[in-house]
Parts: C-alpha cells; structure tokens; sequence
C-alpha cells in the first residue's frame, strides 16, 4: 500500500523512473514518469491489489474480484464482450462475498 505506507503522499501513487543527465551522469532521485500531456503515470489498480495482497492487507477473494471488475471495465471501455452471459458476470461480482 504505496499510500498509506508512505506518509500518504501523492508522490508515492506515482511511477518514478530513472533518468540520465545529457552529460551521462543519472539524476541523484528518480523522476516521476509524465505522460504526453504532462500528466504523471500513476501506478495501476492490478499492480496495487497485488502489492497489498503481497502485504497481506487484502484477501486473495477481494483481489479476484477486482481482477474481474477490471475485465467487465475493460470491456465495457472498448464495447466488446467475449461472453454473452456479461450481465450474469457482472451480478456475480457485484453481489459476490
């Protein structure tokens, strides 16, 4: 839990990535990684969950049930659906322990 362990400082849900000086030399701290837009990257929800089951600060069952809400997300995004039954899916995850 990069947040929370960390103070709670919004640095800490950011991706920092090593750069080197034009002269070759790396920076002393690592940079936080921008997007295109000069947004920072932010790490994501999969890679938390697993950090935090890792922690043993969530349940293998609350980790399975966030994998499933970002595929129904996913494929809600991209208006594409593999299986007909995504309205049963999307009940069971909803309404699971």
């Amino acid at each position: 839990m990069p947040f929370k362990d960390n103070g709670n400082k919004i640095r800490s849900l950011y991706i920092a990535e090593k750069k080197i000086r034009q002269n070759g030399q790396p920076y002393k701290h690592a940079k936080v990684k921008v997007t295109a837009s000069g947004n920072p990257f932010t790490h994501s929800l999969d890679y938390l969950a697993i950090k935090m089951m890792e922690n043993k600060v969530l349940p293998i069952t609350a980790h399975k049930n966030i994998v499933a809400l970002c595929e129904i997300r996913d494929s809600s995004v991209h208006f594409y659906n593999r299986s007909t039954l995504f309205a049963v899916r999307l009940q069971e995850v909803g309404s699971g322990p």
